[in-house]
């Protein structure tokens, strides 16, 4: 590692992991390199990135004009926020346009959504110059880990934008636990991670001008924490966009009431949840309270980030969601917990509230994607955000069959419905 010292939040460190040339950004995207599960047949047969992503094929086919245009060098960050009075070591990836120009670029802060195990996050797509993916023989083989990050790299990083995104606590090298969906801890990795950021191009004499935000699903309410933080900072933004945005407190009571059951996965992001504020407030004995005891140690081995994803499969009988676990929160949850949180009852409900993200307006031009069939937020839920941050704020609707994945892979190159209106473009437009 390079270090910087005496920066703003102390101690920066920084390594070069690899680079990708312009066409090698492309075809990482674009490549048939993912076995394909979904198929009907008994014939092996292998998918793109962009394919695995593109579900009910609610997003534009790729095209040509969503080529990469220049190369990347890709930089693991580490840095050092405090939390609850104690240092802690945050990772992320910075992706570097080469061969540009200019020396001037803008920088787009991109925010991940869920991710359980701590390879999965910005920071793990690459490793001693190849990018990292899922082995022979596990579920999707060949996926790129962080395949949401290799997008935006490919998007943006490979047509002249510095992206920078943090893994947050909990993933990357972080000795943490996750703080899933806290406002301070996550805000103090993203925000870290753009002064990290922009102090590393300094070393490499380079500049940013302007400040894009872009954040999908958990990552899209991180993107409003940011923006909320920025602007009470005085730090102007330039535009942000967010894909299947969820308020916090109307998508926990739909994950734990409402949610029928897919997608299977969504389950999982309960023990997560409930982890996180166990953690990050020290509510002693809340996942114990929360989960039904035949689901516990599942539960926590989940948000411990002890369970070998890679080697996830269906589930055994229909009824089940991942992992043995039911498919509604409704059957995950204690009764009495999920009474004391419907009638507003307990420290857990009150520090959801706490974290509510529509608590202010922006003066940023912002967008907000949703898909008609992204079941794994509550219904309405970017409505309710277009709504509460008019006049600034526009929905984007990608299609009445977009899923959680093809409602972001379409915000990002563009709907079936309109090949031309992205992120990127929008970006664009002064």
């Amino acid at each position: 590692y390079k270090i910087i010292k005496d920066t703003e939040i102390g101690i920066i460190k920084y390594k070069r992991i690899g680079d990708l040339t312009a066409e090698e950004l492309t075809k990482a995207v674009t490549d048939p390199v993912v076995r394909d599960v979904g198929q009907t047949d008994n014939q092996t047969r292998y998918i793109s990135n962009y394919e695995l992503f593109n579900e009910k094929s609610a997003a534009a086919p790729f095209s040509e004009d969503k080529r990469s245009h220049n190369g990347v060098d890709l930089y693991k960050v580490g840095y050092y926020i405090k939390n609850k009075g104690k240092k802690d070591l945050v990772t992320g990836l910075l992706a570097v346009p080469v061969g540009i120009d200019s020396k001037a670029l803008p920088l787009l802060s991109w925010q991940h959504g869920t991710t359980f195990t701590a390879n999965e996050a910005p920071s793990g797509i690459m490793k001693d110059d190849e990018l990292q993916a899922k082995p022979v023989g596990s579920v999707y083989e060949g996926q790129v880990r962080s395949t949401e990050t290799l997008f935006n790299v490919q998007r943006f990083a490979g047509n002249g934008y510095v992206v920078a995104a943090a893994d947050y606590n909990g993933l990357g090298d972080s000795k943490t636990p996750q703080y899933f969906f806290v406002d301070k801890p996550t805000t103090k990795a993203t925000t870290g991670m753009i002064d990290a950021a922009k102090a590393i191009l300094q070393k490499l004499g380079l500049t940013t001008i302007g400040l894009y935000l872009n954040g999908w699903s958990q990552g899209a309410g991180s993107t409003l924490f940011l923006e909320r933080n920025q602007e009470d900072k005085g730090n102007p933004i330039t535009k942000a966009a967010h894909s299947s945005v969820t308020n916090l407190p109307v998508a926990v009571s739909y994950w734990f009431n409402e949610f029928d059951g897919d997608p299977l996965w969504l389950t999982t992001c309960i023990p997560m949840v409930i982890g996180g504020y166990q953690e990050y407030y020290d509510i002693h004995g809340l996942m114990e309270r929360a989960i039904k005891p035949e689901y516990l140690r599942t539960a926590e081995r989940i948000y411990e980030g002890r369970i070998n994803w890679d080697k996830v499969g269906a589930p055994r009988n229909p009824g089940e969601g991942l992992l043995g676990l039911p498919k509604t929160g409704k059957e995950l949850l204690n009764a009495k917990f999920l009474r004391d949180f419907n009638e507003g009852k307990g420290e857990f409900y009150k520090r959801i509230q706490e974290n509510d993200i529509f608590t202010e307006k922006f003066t940023h031009p912002s967008r907000f994607y949703y898909g008609g069939e992204d079941y794994a937020i509550a219904p309405g839920a970017t409505e309710e955000a277009v709504e509460f941050y008019a006049p600034m704020a526009t929905g984007v609707l990608v299609g009445d069959q977009a899923t959680h994945r093809s409602n972001f892979l379409g915000s990002l190159y563009g709907s079936a419905l309109n090949p031309q209106d992205d992120i990127y473009t929008w970006f664009a437009k002064s």
